[in-house]
């Protein structure tokens, strides 16, 4: 029944959050243990288990398509949120327990953004620097780019910006994408459109930005605009 839905995730406590590589591994948030973790779910043998465990809030999993990176928000020292990048295996991880090895804690194995951001500070305006609050990770397909809303340069507004990665070290000082009330930042398919919520008018409404050009289209949808998915042909 292509109308019938079937739940991907069957324990206790709010499973939520979810985001999945090509290869079909699913990365979540669950609050099962307590406090906000970020778990994966293999949907071709079901297997699944946490991967970050913290006693602060852990949420927002984004992992590209390729699968080869893992970012997510912690509410360990910011209650605005940091974001926390790793670079993961997930295919091996998953042999791995399955072979009966315990699941990693990739906690240890992460890096923050705003730490990568501020070994930039000389290339970023004075107005830029410091501590400020990053949110809402998006990759691009190959995992080339990671997507993200922060309030750095306009504390209190936060804006679309755009990191290059190399590893775990960022190629140039973050990209002004888009300013001025930003939330939820989507990718389509191939990495050349943006869809997000922009929160800058009375209220919330919806934009489709083309990252080539720069064009962006407001749409005003009945209801409350939120969460927004590119089609795979957008």
């Amino acid at each position: 029944d292509p109308g019938e839905r079937i739940p991907l995730t069957i324990q206790r406590g709010a499973s939520v959050q979810p985001s999945t590589t090509q290869s079909n591994i699913l990365f979540f948030a669950s609050n099962r243990d307590g406090s906000g973790d970020i778990w994966l779910r293999d949907l071709q043998t079901t297997v699944t288990f946490p991967v970050v465990r913290h006693p602060a809030e852990q949420t927002k999993p984004a992992v590209p398509l390729s699968g080869n990176r893992l970012a997510f928000v912690s509410y360990d020292l910011d209650s605005n949120g940091d974001i926390r990048i790793a670079e993961i295996k997930p295919s091996e991880t998953v042999r791995a327990v399955l072979a009966g090895s315990t699941p990693p804690n990739l906690w240890t194995e992460t890096v923050a953004l705003g730490d990568l951001i501020e070994e930039m500070a000389e290339e970023l305006p004075p107005v830029c620097r410091g501590s400020f609050g990053e949110n809402d990770p998006a990759f691009s397909p190959d995992g080339k780019y990671l997507y993200f809303i922060s309030d750095r340069c306009s504390r209190g507004t936060m804006n679309l910006f755009r990191v290059a990665l190399d590893g775990l070290e960022l190629s140039s000082a973050p990209e002004l994408i888009f300013p001025g009330g930003v939330a939820q930042p989507a990718l389509n398919l191939d990495g050349s459109r943006a869809a997000f919520v922009s929160t800058s008018g009375i209220s919330p409404e919806l934009v489709v930005l083309d990252l080539r050009t720069k064009a962006s289209t407001r749409i005003k949808p009945a209801g409350i605009s939120q969460f927004p998915v590119l089609s795979p042909d957008a």
